[in-house]
């Protein structure tokens, strides 16, 4: 019996994920694709493999079991998306093109959520955790360990012994070579070679990969603080009938009202 299935993220690599899950029903059927949800494209919305059902918010108000990928080759997305979905009757298979070669499969562990398309061939003692996109035609060597969120481009070359932590981006036809570290938050440029550890965040790019640039800082959330002080103030009047301090100015004669007043006086930003 087919599960329903719904994939997010109906561009590029949602489509492409949806030839997956095509490919794999003509295997051996498993899965009916009930549509797509997307925050950035209208529901009713239809593309050739089906219809744009709702935003990503509106799957935790789903009433029923549903199996979801994440197909938006986005670190960023995969990691915000995945911990907004809280639905328990929600479940993240790991969709694999029926094409994809392992040398030992049984020696390839990963946790949920991960979406390899066609063309791929991986080793042996791969080990990878949740939420990890592969597109098209990559060779993973032996040995290689990735964490969460990272996306693995068309034609990539990760060698053994590699290990690759979490929200990473390897570009089109990028080399990571042996026994390389690649940290957090690191985008490996297309056709670039990562010759030593990757150990800060930023685009590394060239051969050998050098970083070009560190990744923007997280926006700073502030806080405006009006202060109130309890002040005297000096109010000009000619109101002579008051309590008087006089003075000239330039031969005009001024009256300086002498009272207390709570003053609005300056704003702060507090970071």
């Amino acid at each position: 019996m087919k599960k329903n299935i719904a994939i997010i993220g109906a561009g590029g690599f949602g489509r492409e994920t949806a030839c997956c899950l095509r490919a794999i029903n003509g295997e051996s059927p498993s899965w009916n694709l009930i549509g797509f949800f997307d925050d950035g494209v209208a529901a009713g919305t239809e593309n050739e493999y089906g219809r744009v059902l709702g935003t990503v918010e509106d799957l935790n108000a789903w009433k029923e079991p549903l199996s979801v990928v994440i197909a938006i080759a986005s670190p960023r997305a995969l990691e915000r998306i995945s911990g907004l979905l809280d639905n328990p009757l929600l479940d993240f298979p790991n969709i694999i093109a029926p094409d994809v070669k392992f040398y030992d499969r049984g020696r390839v562990a990963m946790g949920k959520g991960n979406v390899i398309s066609f063309g791929h061939i991986f080793s042996c003692h791969v080990d990878m955790g949740d939420f990890n996109l592969f597109s098209c035609g990559s060779l993973i060597g032996h040995d290689v360990t990735l964490g969460n969120w990272n996306v693995v481009a068309n034609g990539c070359k990760v060698s053994g012994g590699v290990t690759l932590g979490n929200a990473n981006f390897l570009g089109a036809a990028s080399v990571v070579l042996p026994c390389r570290t690649v940290k957090e938050n690191v985008v490996l440029g297309a056709n670039s070679t990562l010759v030593r550890d990757a150990l800060v965040g930023g685009t590394y790019a060239g051969c050998p990969a050098v970083l070009k640039k560190k990744p923007s800082p997280a926006p700073e959330k502030k806080s405006t603080v009006w202060l109130s002080l309890a002040c005297t103030c000096l109010l000009y009047t000619s109101d002579a009938a008051d309590d008087l301090l006089c003075g000239d100015l330039r031969g005009r004669r001024i009256i300086k009202k002498k009272k207390e007043k709570t003053c609005l006086l300056y704003k702060t930003t507090r970071i």
